[in-house]
């Protein structure tokens, strides 16, 4: 047994308090995400810099049609809009082989639709990030659905409450034990692998990473 990273078929909960490491971890393992073989949607509703940052990311908008082509393509809804993107979620779940990754989950309506893509998407090759800084407030089928479990500290009792419900006991998934700083716990499920892992790569690697990765945007004359 040992760290391997998310396939297509996963679904991955990260959680931790703002400033703990979440959403650099969340992009690191992103960066190394299959986006070669089918394309990533980010549900960005933070606005987040590291994201914007990397100029090979293609901005898209719910009134698009969905990408097809492998890459890392980026949705800025705002928090309002909840229809429009229960209705954009169900067009990813008939197109199937669409990547998601939530920043922030919570902000993400609660629907039979985001239930759907959780439990069904093994099959359909959709894998799910979900990024939170709250637990408690997540659906509980976000948890229920995980492949692999990351977190970093919470200042919460009741957040940690949440996630020790589904993580093994013991002494790396401790959370009365707190970690250095930008460190975390992880969980492979399949393989019952748990870790402390150390501060992944910073924001700068892992956006030379993706440009790395991604296919330059052309420019039409």
């Amino acid at each position: 047994m040992s760290f391997r990273f998310p396939t297509l078929s996963d679904r991955v909960t990260i959680n931790g308090r703002t400033g703990s490491g979440k959403s650099v971890a969340g992009a690191w393992l992103l960066s190394e995400a299959d986006f070669h073989k089918q394309p990533f949607i980010i549900v960005d509703m933070k606005r987040e810099k590291l994201f914007a940052a990397v100029e090979r990311i293609i901005p898209i908008d719910l009134t698009d049609k969905l990408p097809t082509a492998p890459g890392v393509y980026i949705l800025r809804p705002f928090p309002h809009e909840t229809e429009e993107m229960k209705q954009w979620l169900w067009k990813v779940w008939h197109q199937t082989h669409v990547g998601l990754f939530f920043d922030e989950g919570y902000l993400i309506p609660d629907s039979d639709i985001f239930r759907t893509l959780l439990t069904t998407g093994r099959s359909l090759q959709i894998p799910v990030y979900t990024l939170s800084q709250r637990p408690l407030h997540l659906p509980r089928y976000v948890f229920t659905e995980a492949d692999f479990y990351m977190a970093f500290h919470l200042n919460d009792k009741r957040d940690r409450d949440v996630v020790r419900g589904f993580t093994p006991e013991n002494a790396d998934w401790d959370t009365t034990r707190r970690l250095k700083p930008f460190h975390s716990r992880w969980y492979d499920i399949s393989q019952d692998f748990t870790a402390i892992m150390r501060p992944v790569p910073s924001p700068d690697q892992i956006i030379n990473r993706f440009d790395m990765r991604l296919t330059p945007r052309r420019k039409f004359i």
